[in-house]
């Protein structure tokens, strides 16, 4: 993995030839060995006839360019694969390290290497230079479609050059793949954030802790859960959630299989919840249950997503009835609904995200 400078380069070629003839691995390749090395070891197998080495993994990224100027071409030339390690440089091109932290670093010494942070540090990976470098690669990420494969051409013109391996990687393929990786983690990073929310939603009705409907919901959030049951903004319905669930004993809403689509400062989430509630009335049993969707549209807010739109349907209802009439008018029996025909009826707002 790490040429040790002391085992002669005959004995190393000879015992992978050995274990390539005992079929016990098909193909030898290296890591981390100077370019002279690998040159040097390339011509010895040339010349005894033993396996010859075929792929090489060297650090590549945006950070590590050095090895453009002789291991790409050595690599091309001696029809070895390129298989680049840490192509995000440490996880610095991610973007999660700032300038606040290497000054802060900085300031109070590195001491023991126990985090990433001060390995990069210490290896030379995390500095002003590769901070700068991490900046222009998250603005360039914001500028091309997602699915766009900016790496396509060079990889297609790399393949079909005679005698280069199929395997090797162009500066080009790893900027492009690196903007995509930053782009997909912004995405992925967003995606779990609407998840958070609608999750929040479900921990501040069971803790019935009615503030952190500030963290779920928009000042002028549309909620409707069907059979005349609407509210217009966050106060209102904060009010009268809070004097619905407050006699429940206890309730449990468990959310599952979200499908998010995110585009820009906007996200649309389909999810089913299970929500069962709890508290004594007599006879016919202490326990209501059912189960059925939200549809819900949110906006950016800062770091949060908020829900502006939410429509909750319920598919199915089992238990008593009269635990849920908790106030006057609030009715034990909800109307149900088919996802299949409100998607058919075109009344599911993720459709159209979904489609659009």
């Amino acid at each position: 993995h790490v040429w040790d400078r002391r085992t002669p380069a005959e004995e190393v070629l000879r015992g992978f030839d050995d274990l390539v003839r005992a079929g016990k691995v098909l193909y030898v390749g290296i890591s981390d060995t100077p370019a002279w090395q690998i040159a040097r070891l390339q011509a010895i197998a040339d010349l005894r006839g033993w396996s010859p080495l075929v792929a090489l993994q060297i650090p590549y990224s945006l950070a590590e360019r050095s090895v453009e100027r002789e291991f790409m071409p050595m690599a091309q030339e001696m029809g070895l694969g390129v298989c680049p390690w840490s192509p995000l440089a440490g996880g610095v091109l991610s973007g999660k390290y700032a300038n606040t932290e290497l000054k802060s670093l900085d300031s109070r010494g590195i001491g023991d290497l126990d985090t990433r942070e001060k390995i990069n540090i210490a290896t030379g990976l995390l500095n002003q230079r590769t901070l700068g470098i991490a900046a222009t690669v998250g603005e360039v990420a914001q500028v091309f479609p997602p699915g766009h494969d900016r790496g396509r051409g060079r990889r297609r013109h790399v393949r079909r050059r005679p005698g280069s391996a199929a395997g090797l990687v162009s500066g080009g393929d790893v900027t492009a793949t690196i903007i995509d990786n930053r782009r997909t983690s912004m995405s992925q990073d967003d995606r779990m954030g609407v998840v958070n929310t609608i999750n929040l939603y479900a921990a501040a009705l069971d803790t019935q802790q009615w503030h952190l409907f500030d963290r779920v919901f928009t000042e002028d959030a549309s909620v409707d859960f069907g059979g005349g049951a609407v509210w217009s903004d966050r106060a209102t319905l904060l009010q009268a959630f809070e004097a619905i669930h407050s006699p429940f004993w206890a309730t449990q809403h468990v959310t599952t299989n979200h499908t998010v689509v995110v585009d820009g400062d906007r996200a649309h989430c389909l999810s089913f919840v299970h929500g069962r509630f709890i508290r004594d009335v007599g006879e016919g049993g202490n326990m209501f249950e059912s189960g059925g969707w939200y549809d819900d549209q949110l906006v950016r807010a800062g770091d949060l997503w908020l829900i502006h739109k939410r429509e909750c349907r319920s598919i199915w209802a089992a238990g008593n009835p009269k635990v849920l009439e908790t106030q006057p008018g609030v009715s034990g029996i909800p109307a149900l609904f088919s996802l299949a025909e409100e998607a058919q009826g075109g009344r599911l707002a993720i459709l159209d995200a979904l489609n659009g």
